[in-house]
């Protein structure tokens, strides 16, 4: 993937020079020839490679014009990216109240939802066989802040498709706030069928984080149950990615609605 190739040529410095070059084109349009000199910040192909990364990121507009803020979006991602903090794989936790290790761990499985969707810049993937409204209220307000920074969230679950389905009610607080802020967010549904049935529950924030476990977006799932999950990186959230991919370019799961396309923050 051109992110992780990126990353993994980038160091401090480099990452330094990079983002100055880039602002020092801002409003202009760009070509391909133009980041000729990425080639010695990134090594052979660097150009090509952030070309189609600065496409995928939609840093830059219609017009191949540099947006500033989504450029300085990418970029901050890219720093929090090259600090390496937290360290993967990370397991947590939903523990009843009464679990001796409640107040240590009972609440690290929700917290880690909460962190990923937080680190999202671009796009956010939940996959939830089941939905509840406590659920989604328990991160209603994280996922309304990544809308508002124009990330594109993208939900896949069961019945979504019927207005009096647990999901969809649920769904509705998201839909309305996402409406009101011309925020984007896709709504897949994927039907019960014999011998199959979506069952994974995962969050995926850029394709860099995952968390994957056994909790439902549901209050019991999120608040009171056992449950575990484990928190992973790019290399297996870029995999979870393509898998979510296949199953909307096969129309095992079918879009049931979209709101508008996020606003041009650039």
């Amino acid at each position: 993937m051109t992110r992780e190739e990126i990353c993994r040529r980038l160091n401090e410095d480099r990452l330094r020079r990079l983002g100055a070059a880039l602002w020092f084109r801002l409003g202009t349009v760009l070509r391909l020839q133009d980041l000729d000199w990425a080639v010695a910040l990134l090594g052979e192909g660097g150009d090509r490679l952030l070309w189609e990364e600065l496409r995928a990121a939609e840093v830059l507009d219609r017009e191949n014009r540099l947006r500033p803020r989504p450029l300085a979006r990418w970029l901050d991602s890219l720093v929090e990216e090259e600090k390496g903090e937290e360290r993967t794989p990370q397991l947590v936790w939903t523990l009843p109240e009464t679990h001796p290790a409640a107040s240590e761990l009972g609440s690290t499985y929700l917290k880690a939802i909460l962190e990923t969707v937080k680190t999202a810049r671009r796009e956010l993937v939940m996959t939830s066989p089941f939905l509840q409204e406590k659920g989604i209220m328990e991160i209603l307000s994280a996922v309304i802040r990544a809308l508002k920074r124009g990330v594109r969230l993208i939900v896949l679950t069961h019945a979504a498709d019927n207005l009096a389905s647990n999901q969809s009610v649920a769904l509705e607080a998201i839909r309305r706030e996402a409406e009101r802020i011309r925020g984007q967010l896709i709504v897949y549904s994927a039907p019960v069928m014999e011998g199959g049935l979506l069952h994974a529950k995962l969050v995926i924030a850029d394709g860099k984080r995952m968390v994957l476990g056994s909790a439902n977006l549901t209050g019991p799932g999120l608040t009171s149950n056992l449950e575990a999950g484990v928190v992973l990186g790019c290399k297996e959230a870029q995999l979870a990615m393509r898998v979510v991919q296949g199953l909307v370019e096969t129309n095992i799961a079918i879009k049931v609605f979209s709101t508008a396309r996020a606003r041009d923050h650039g």
